[in-house]
């Protein structure tokens, strides 16, 4: 069923794609954390998902109002 070249091909193909996501991760990932500090690669991800649990529950219908106002009432807008 399977020869050796579209063996190969899609062993390449798996690999390259791992590459690729790796580099392209480590490259563009940049987040703030907890203490304001920048953080970039694959540790981003971490720090991220470490912030998101400390804001869980917090965007409410209030929170996204008072947001809008002040949107609405800046210089930015």
């Amino acid at each position: 069923m399977w020869n050796g070249i579209s063996i190969v091909s899609v062993s390449a193909l798996s690999i390259l794609t791992i590459v690729f996501a790796v580099v392209t991760l480590n490259i563009q990932q940049r987040v703030l954390d907890k203490n304001g500090d920048i953080v970039s690669g694959l540790s981003a991800f971490r720090a991220l998902k470490e912030s998101a649990e400390d804001l869980e529950g917090v965007m409410d219908g209030e929170y996204i109002q008072n947001l809008i106002e002040k949107y609405n009432a800046s210089y930015d807008k």
